[in-house]
């Protein structure tokens, strides 16, 4: 039996104010109703499991009863037959995880729909400085502790020969984390595929 999980949301980064308290609420409303559900299909499970034993002690009791009337009923020997079967229903019913009684609508966040007023800050060092402090780079590419502090980057990737020849920069290099490393920060451009040399 197929068990439903939960997928809950990351916040993504540099989004703007108004942008990420929406997807910090929705996200929290979202944990709260996991977190309901939850204690709530163990709370079913543990009642479901309760009565089972309340049966097993049911059955437990009347065999017990049975054994005392046996004992006390007569001083002469007693034959007891026993049915040679296990009991049990016929066909057993399949162990179902607790979680697979998960709704459809639990499975997905639900986000929060209207206008965002708020306006993108425009892009300066600043910004293109913090913003690369998060993205993660093999260690060859990373600059050293002097080309940090001369405020510079340089980077150490090939460059292609061919690279006035051909529009855009080429092939997409290997560490890029996610497709949104191919946006410049703040635009909508892609240089990988309209790169302009100054």
């Amino acid at each position: 039996m197929p068990v439903k999980t939960y997928d809950m949301p990351l916040i993504s980064s540099g989004l703007r104010q108004e942008e990420f308290i929406r997807q910090m609420v929705d996200s929290l409303e979202y944990l709260e109703a996991v977190s309901s559900d939850i204690f709530n299909l163990i709370s079913i499970s543990v009642s479901e499991q309760k009565d089972k034993l309340i049966d097993i002690n049911n059955r437990i009791n009347t065999a017990e009863a049975k054994v005392e009337k046996l004992k006390t009923s007569s001083s002469r020997g007693t034959v007891v037959y026993s049915v040679p079967k296990y009991p049990a229903p016929p066909v057993l019913e399949d162990q179902r995880p607790i979680f697979s009684k998960v709704e459809d609508g639990i499975c997905k966040v639900r986000r929060s729909k209207g206008e965002i007023v708020s306006k993108l800050e425009p892009a300066n060092d600043h910004h293109i400085k913090e913003s690369t402090a998060y993205y993660i780079l093999p260690a060859d590419v990373w600059p050293s502790e002097s080309e940090l502090m001369e405020g510079g980057f340089k980077h150490k990737f090939k460059k292609n020969k061919n690279l006035e020849d051909n529009e855009g920069l080429g092939s997409l290099p290997r560490y890029l984390p996610s497709v949104s490393s191919l946006m410049l920060f703040n635009t909508s451009e892609n240089p990988y595929l309209n790169y302009i040399i100054m």
